[in-house]
């Protein structure tokens, strides 16, 4: 097996691998990169919440749906879903596996009526964080509170699954560095939790983060928990490096020397 951390600590292992995967280059691998069609803040927010909604299955598919889906929005994506109008057989070319266009249309009214209510998404999600709470996590429950929908696979957050997509759209809009737009001041990066991918499932087993088999919720929070004794004010600091460094390393071959 290869060993990727040999002769350094964790921390400077990290930082290493952190130092060379995040720069801007590395955008066009990962849905981050419709964030940045648009300047104000409002579209970005947004464009980075349809982005994460679709970010699931192979990325060239779901990235050539979001093409569309933000095409066909115009060059102010929150204006135009504020005010618009929207028919399901707007959509019909925008369903991305399981994601139908009829879900895609659901989608969009309930963040219609969500923007309608609170200005933005952050203020939706701001008016149920506690600056006493450890994590993000009671916000978000009080946050997809806000969106009248039925059961949706593009914004799937039950009891138990770790809500990878919905903690990748907080980890774009609450951290600020060449890949994180760090658009919000309301929730500050330590209440934030690892967006769990497969490829973080294997890091954080590989780092000894977690012994458990079931990529839930459960083990996002017990691999946050250990980044978090690493870095307690940014523990998602280094989930981009190491997810990037997950697709490149061969599924068989990833494994860490025991840091120092």
């Amino acid at each position: 097996m290869t060993s990727f951390a040999s002769g350094l600590s964790l921390h400077a292992f990290l930082e290493k691998i952190y130092t060379h995967f995040n720069h801007s280059r590395f955008r066009t691998t990962d849905p981050v990169q419709f964030l940045y069609r648009y300047r104000t803040p409002f579209d970005r927010e947004v464009a980075a919440f349809l982005s994460s909604a679709f970010a699931f299955g192979r990325i060239r598919q779901f990235c050539a749906v979001l093409s569309r889906i933000l095409d066909r929005l115009g060059p102010h994506p929150a204006r135009t879903i504020v005010n618009g109008t929207f028919e399901k057989t707007d959509w019909t070319d925008c369903a991305h596996r399981f994601a139908s266009s009829s879900h895609l249309h659901a989608l969009l009214k309930a963040l219609q009526s969500v923007l309608k209510r609170h200005g933005s998404l952050e203020n939706a999600l701001a008016i149920h964080w506690q600056p006493t709470m450890e994590t993000v996590e009671p916000a978000i429950k009080g946050f997809l509170r806000e969106f009248p929908l039925a059961p949706n696979p593009l914004l799937p957050c039950t009891n138990d699954s770790a809500c990878k997509r919905l903690h990748l759209f907080l980890r774009w809009m609450v951290r600020k560095d060449a890949i994180d737009a760090g658009l919000w001041e309301a929730i500050p990066p330590r209440a934030l939790i690892v967006p769990l991918d497969t490829h973080m499932a294997r890091i954080g087993t590989a780092l000894g983060f977690t012994q458990r088999r079931s990529p839930g919720k459960a083990m996002a929070l017990e691999i946050t928990d250990q980044f978090r004794h690493i870095n307690p004010q940014d523990p998602v600091k280094y989930d981009f490096a190491l997810t990037r460094m997950g697709m490149i390393a061969p599924r068989k071959s990833l494994s860490f020397a025991t840091p120092s």
